[in-house]
């Protein structure tokens, strides 16, 4: 364990020691009200500079609670980012544009050259086949026609 937090936790179970302590000289009046504990004021009993009186507003701000060992956690805060190791990437740029549909090919995964690593839905690579495709039935018309006109 640290030794920080060492030193906090005894300072803590002090503060508690010391509360204790004053509470057995300086005993208040306790009395419970609606669930709620609350210092029974008293004006026959005299002040002194060593004590203080509650009122309620200030009493339901207070929590009472028997001592005991805590375990202190310790976090630390840093500021960074999480990305990958860019000696180690190498950028993939397909001829087309799209959706990756499969993945072949998992990231950090040894790969050889020539092996397929995903399967692309590309909505510019349907448009191109559509076009290949009324090109291909205009071509057949259009020689159709020609078959015809020669004869």
């Amino acid at each position: 364990m640290n030794s920080a937090v060492r030193v906090a936790g005894l300072g803590a179970v002090g503060v508690a020691v010391a509360v204790g302590v004053y509470a057995l000289l300086f005993p208040m009046p306790w009395h419970q009200s609606g669930g709620v504990a609350k210092a029974a004021a008293s004006a026959d009993r005299p002040t002194s500079s060593n004590s203080i009186t509650l009122g309620d507003q200030e009493l339901n701000t207070v929590k009472v609670e028997v001592v005991g060992t805590r375990e202190f956690g310790v976090s630390r805060d840093a500021v960074g980012k999480i990305a990958f190791n860019d000696d180690a990437t190498v950028p993939v740029f397909p001829p087309y544009q799209g959706r990756i549909t499969q993945l072949y090919a998992k990231p950090g995964q040894d790969v050889t050259k020539g092996q397929i690593l995903f399967e692309i839905d590309s909505p510019d690579l349907v448009a191109a086949e559509s076009s290949l495709i009324t090109a291909v039935g205009n071509l057949q018309q259009a020689k159709g026609q020609l078959d015809l006109t020669t004869r």
